[in-house]
């Protein structure tokens, strides 16, 4: 038995219709939050340009998936935490109000 060298396919196979429409359901929201976060660094001082790279690395990982299964590697979970972590400063800086112990 040898894995299908496809990302689609793999989900298909794993966990069927459901699986895979989850995958997709996580990728759409995650390329929603990447735009949003695209207007909300456009002027920063360090990082204007990151989320327009995580967006090209959606991109590209999105592409490769058609010949590798890379979905069940490490680029997934480094690309969803990039986001999460950039969303975390992005409300940290409108919300001024003091941190707790």
């Amino acid at each position: 038995f040898k894995p299908p060298h496809n990302s689609y396919v793999w989900a298909l196979a794993e966990g069927g219709v459901p699986l895979l429409l989850a995958f997709l359901a996580l990728f759409a929201l995650l390329w929603r939050r990447l735009g949003q976060l695209c207007v909300a660094y456009a002027r920063h001082d360090v990082l204007p340009n990151f989320p327009h790279w995580l967006r090209v690395y959606t991109v590209l990982l999105l592409f490769f998936s058609f010949f590798a299964d890379v979905w069940i590697e490490e680029h997934l979970f480094l690309l969803i935490g990039a986001t999460m972590l950039m969303d975390h400063w992005r409300r940290a800086a409108a919300d001024p109000s003091p941190a707790t112990a």
